[in-house]
């Protein structure tokens, strides 16, 4: 069987490195979420969030604006065109991965102004902090 790639790899903790245009998770970035002290739930939630960071990152340097300028019809047309999504994916799959993605500026937004960082500049490793700093607070709350 081939292994995941893009989007549906994402899905997939155990995936090779993917070629650039498709880099969506690393496998290292794999390993620093599975690392993290988080729950399974927290985990697949950072995960979505460094996939949209990145998908976000490319749609607005294609479309040479900010992450903020971006609209969901621009997000929604890119996820539509990701070529790991042509084959053995349905338009409910990618409509509902939208969803995802969009559900996913909240919490980067609130990430990159707890460091403060543009969205641009947020990297993968404060992410992941802010995710487990969020689960701390969390646990400490109950």
């Amino acid at each position: 069987m081939a292994q995941p790639s893009g989007l549906l790899a994402l899905f997939t903790p155990n995936a090779p490195p993917m070629e650039p245009s498709t880099d969506f998770l690393t496998v290292e970035e794999c390993a620093l979420v599975d690392a993290a002290l988080l729950t399974s739930r927290d985990k697949f939630t950072t995960r979505v969030a460094i996939y949209a960071l990145r998908s976000l990152k490319q749609i607005a340097n294609t479309k040479t604006c900010t992450i903020a300028e971006l609209s969901p019809q621009d997000i929604a047309h890119w996820i539509a065109a990701d070529p790991s999504l042509q084959s053995n994916v349905d338009s409910n799959f990618k409509t509902f991965f939208t969803q995802l993605v969009l559900s996913s500026l909240k919490p980067l937004n609130q990430a990159a102004e707890s460091i403060p960082v543009s969205l641009e500049n947020l990297s993968i490793e404060q992410l992941i902090h802010w995710f487990e700093q969020q689960a701390k607070q969390k646990l400490e709350s109950n």
